[in-house]
């Protein structure tokens, strides 16, 4: 993902918190946010900016301390670092802000280092303004659309002035443009992530192929007061970049009335995957998981006099898809199942076993990761599984099923 002009490597990536429609600002606590570049040189040097990070609600706190990992062994404490990469590749990086109101977040994102190629050309220049305008900050988010791989990429990322966002120096080709107030902005209470021209999912957005304005109109929330509650969590299933079971932070969840078909809510996974809706009134929704080059299939909720409170809507999000974990009418059977599978032995040496298995299943291997390192097919209960050729450490049971669980904890030692 590089500028057709600087050859200057571009990411980003977004955030959201829970919004309460009632036209005040969210009480927001801390945020961990940054952005990242290149310099003009064909280099690996990035420059990291942690300027939209936000130190939270109090009496006049600000940020006292940053830590960042750069994916590779290396850290720094500054707030707006440079970092040489030795050698292309994929990087987890992460910051960790600490505020003067001992509030602490953090914000984790896979930055890949491409290797240095000669700049393209010609370019595409796009410019717009945001409405309505943002009271504090907000921010455009670029997403290139491969037509070839049908795959997303976070391209560029920038805060406006005054709404207005100005994009050049651009690889032809074809983009989506996304806009988000920041959690901090009076807006953001009233306003839903917006992709152009006017649509909450990425799916739904205008595809952009030339220069131009491309001016955004904001989803407006809708005001809700009822007894009704959604809550759930989102883990992460077989994707390669997080550790299976793992919670999925900072996913953006989307609440639709499917009435009428109008996007009403969004909420934001804290640290332990969690999400929530509440004051809902009575009616039909549906939950959407919202990430980039993802498949969703959304959950079906109807929220009744006798039946208000669905605290178990989770989702498993995988290397392609975004799907419920299981149908609510059913949600007792997923409890039931997480219980259901064991190890014979833990730890063990050169093998292991399952106990609970239902005919034939599939068990998975992983590191933690999220790597599959070995799958077993056809597998029977209590089987005896061969694992002499794999290193001593924590690894991760995966087991098929109908309803997916949590993955089980393996301790390997020769």
């Amino acid at each position: 993902m590089r500028d057709s002009l600087t050859n200057a490597l571009l990411c980003s990536d977004t955030t959201y918190n829970t919004v309460v429609f009632n036209g005040a600002p969210v009480n927001v606590p801390c945020e961990a946010l940054f952005t990242f570049s290149t310099d003009s040189f064909l280099t690996n040097q990035c420059y990291f900016n942690s300027t939209m990070s936000h130190a939270g609600m109090g009496t006049n706190p600000t940020i006292i301390a940053y830590s960042w990992d750069f994916g590779d062994g290396n850290t720094s404490t500054l707030a707006n670092p440079a970092h040489t990469y030795a050698t292309p590749g994929i990087y987890n990086v992460c910051l960790t802000i600490t505020s003067s109101n001992n509030c602490t977040d953090n914000l984790c994102l896979l930055v890949e280092i491409l290797p240095n190629n000669a700049p393209n050309s010609p370019t595409m220049l796009l410019y717009g303004f945001i409405s309505p305008a943002p009271s504090a900050a907000a921010s455009v988010y670029l997403i290139r659309y491969n037509a070839q791989t049908q795959s997303l990429s976070l391209v560029k990322s920038l805060s406006t002035s005054n709404g207005f966002y100005y994009i050049s120096g651009l690889t032809p080709g074809t983009y989506l443009i996304k806009a988000a107030y920041a959690t901090y902005d009076f807006n953001y209470a009233n306003y839903l992530p917006t992709y152009y021209t006017a649509n909450a999912l990425w799916s739904g957005g205008t595809n952009v192929t030339s220069s131009g304005g491309y001016n955004i109109n904001m989803l407006s929330g809708t005001p809700t007061s009822g007894p009704g509650f959604i809550g759930g969590s989102i883990i992460t299933g077989a994707n390669k970049t997080l550790g299976v079971g793992d919670p999925k932070h900072k996913l953006s969840v989307l609440l639709m009335d499917k009435i009428t078909n109008q996007f009403i809510a969004f909420s934001r996974t804290d640290i332990n995957g969690e999400y929530t809706f509440d004051n809902l009134p009575m009616g039909d929704y549906q939950v959407f998981v919202e990430e980039l080059g993802k498949t969703m299939t959304p959950a079906d909720v109807t929220i009744t006099a006798s039946n208000s409170s669905f605290t178990k809507v989770h989702f498993e999000s995988n290397s392609t898809e975004n799907h419920p974990l299981y149908s609510l009418s059913v949600e007792d059977e997923f409890e039931k199942n997480s219980l259901r599978y064991s190890l014979l032995q833990n730890p063990v040496k050169n093998s292991f076993a399952v106990q609970g298995l239902n005919g034939s299943q599939t068990v998975q291997l992983f590191d933690m990761n999220g790597k599959i390192l070995k799958e077993f097919y056809s597998v029977r209960d209590g089987q005896s599984l061969d694992i002499q050729d794999i290193s001593n450490g924590v690894y991760l049971i995966n087991i098929s099923g109908k309803y997916p669980t949590k993955p089980i904890k393996l301790v390997i030692t020769h």
